[in-house]
């Protein structure tokens, strides 16, 4: 009898462990492919997925390489009535001896349902040249191999840039100065490059099989950073905002550090000074002050520094700050020269007014004399007559 109550509690504690599982049950592995080509030396993540009914499914991976390369992390989510478990899967440094299947399993009270990725490991060749200026032509270059059944049938170029809406990529095909472009399956010759040209460039490989899926292999076109010309100098008025952009050329990123009389600019919190990140298809640095002060002006130097070139690149601007009344000098000045104007011609009327009368008065005063001595002679004369 007891051997019958140990059997039915190890029954029953057996179907708790394992819960009934249907078809709908079958895990779920992200990314969503049969097989999945992966650079050599990268990191990878698998993700499991299932939803069941009890809280004490388990997922279980199982894969072809040492633990110490992998990492997985379990969790669980509620929803409902229903339970979503993950098992997310970490490889590290994927190489050929991580290649294989790699398979998630959940195990139920009859069954084990299970879902399945293999992984392929691609060794790739490539050759990024750097940009000489005037230099006639430049060629990209890539090319892969792997074990599989799977074949190439189609090689694509693309130009990646990077915009404030974030990364795109496009066909080289659809560039502006696509004539500057050949396409030669593994190679991408660009004629007469310009600093414009430099940048990541994918060579994007169709691969059919039991799937038909894509592999990228990225190329960079380098080249050393170059701070585009800005204006030399820059009149402020206190109390107005100041915005320095610093345009900056070359592959990949170079470090930029914004200079003022040669000392590194402080941006740290508190600081008036703020510098936006870059953005846009080129390195675009901005200095901002909010409300320019006396004190911000200067001599500012935008500098590039590249460790891929070890090399520098730095343009500089004077900043001349004015006061808030400088404008208002100028029309004062007219202002009171109107005023002195006005004020000599009202002094000058005044007195030429005043001389006029006195003239006029004194010309009066002579003709009153003259015919007082006019009016006597002719008295005279009459009393010689008679």
């Amino acid at each position: 009898m007891a051997n019958l109550l140990t059997l039915v509690i190890a029954s029953v504690v057996a179907l708790a462990a394992y819960p009934s599982l249907a078809n709908n049950n079958v895990p779920t592995i992200v990314p969503r492919h049969k097989e999945l080509l992966l650079k050599v030396g990268t990191t990878q993540y698998l993700n499991c997925s299932v939803t069941s009914p009890s809280y004490t499914t388990d997922l279980q991976w199982t894969y072809p390489i040492s633990e110490k390369l992998v990492a997985m992390r379990k969790s669980m989510n509620p929803l409902g009535s229903l339970y979503t478990f993950n098992a997310m899967l970490q490889i590290l440094n994927f190489d050929e001896a991580s290649a294989g299947v790699y398979r998630c399993s959940v195990k139920g009270n009859d069954t084990v349902l299970s879902s399945e990725i293999s992984l392929i490991a691609v060794a790739e060749n490539k050759t990024e040249p750097r940009y000489v200026k005037d230099e006639a032509a430049a060629t990209l270059f890539c090319s892969i191999s792997f074990e599989s059944n799977r074949s190439i049938t189609g090689i694509t170029w693309l130009k990646v840039t990077n915009k404030s809406s974030g990364r795109t990529e496009e066909f080289v095909s659809k560039l502006k100065n696509a004539d500057n472009y050949k396409e030669e399956n593994t190679s991408l010759t660009i004629s007469n490059p310009k600093i414009d040209d430099a940048g990541l460039y994918i060579a994007r490989f169709t691969i059919n099989g039991d799937e038909t899926n894509t592999y990228d292999c990225e190329v960079g076109f380098e080249a050393a950073p170059e701070v585009q010309n800005f204006e030399k100098a820059k009149n402020l008025i206190e109390g107005e905002k100041m915005e320095l952009m610093c345009t900056v050329k070359g592959y990949p990123l170079s470090v930029v550090t914004w200079y003022k009389d040669n000392n590194v600019l402080n941006v740290s919190e508190g600081s008036r000074h703020e510098i936006q990140k870059p953005f846009g298809e080129h390195q675009v640095v901005k200095l901002l002050v909010q409300t320019v002060e006396f004190e911000d002006a200067g001599d500012y130097t935008c500098r590039a520094y590249s460790a891929q070139f070890n090399e520098t690149s730095e343009k500089t601007l004077t900043v001349r700050v004015k006061d808030k009344l400088a404008a208002l000098w100028p029309f004062l000045g007219i202002v009171g020269e109107v005023v002195v104007l006005c004020t000599i011609i009202f002094i000058y009327e005044k007195r030429r007014n005043k001389q006029v009368q006195q003239e006029e008065k004194a010309a009066e005063e002579v003709d009153g004399s003259a015919a007082d001595k006019k009016e006597g002679l002719r008295h005279r004369n009459t009393n010689t007559s008679a």
